[in-house]
């Protein structure tokens, strides 16, 4: 269970990171790269497989095409947000979870990205309810959504594996 626990806190981090947390680095191939890394890593501390492992790293081409148009869910007058997340969550984990699936590990984690629409709308509902006090870390609903979208999928994989 910690393990779970851990791996959901560490996957938040490290996409509130790859979303701009902290200006180092710059580049946001080496924070996509640095955020797949971590799971790679994450998977092979639980499963000890370097098989599991690699097609962690198939996170990373999920990770290219943008969001941005969509992430405000509907703020900016786009009524596809929620849709265009859960499709853009789908597309980010579908590569990795069809490899996790061809190891054995199940097809979970295939559609473990459909929830990025939930989180982020979850996340803007909570805002508009009850505004979302903002730091550094945490700058407004769409950094509260990095943390928990990610950390759901870290915590899908690791319970999958």
């Amino acid at each position: 269970m910690l393990g779970a626990v851990a791996a959901f806190v560490v996957g938040g981090i490290l996409n509130r990171w790859r979303g701009g947390w902290l200006a180092f680095p710059a580049s946001h191939n080496a924070r996509r790269a640095g955020l797949t890394l971590g799971l790679a890593i994450v998977v092979f501390a639980t499963t000890r497989s370097p098989s599991a492992a690699a097609a962690a790293l198939l996170l990373f081409p999920g990770l290219l095409p943008p969001w941005g148009e969509w992430f405000d869910m509907g703020r900016m007058g786009e009524d596809d947000d929620f849709w265009g997340m859960a499709g853009r969550g789908l597309f980010l984990t579908a590569p990795m979870g069809v490899a996790f699936d061809l190891l054995g590990y199940g097809p979970w984690i295939i559609v473990s990205g459909v929830l990025m629409g939930p989180i982020y709308w979850l996340a803007w509902w909570a805002h508009d309810l009850i505004g979302l006090r903002r730091n550094s870390f945490i700058d407004g609903p769409t950094s509260a959504a990095e943390i928990v979208f990610m950390g759901w999928v870290f915590l899908a994989v690791v319970l999958s594996v």
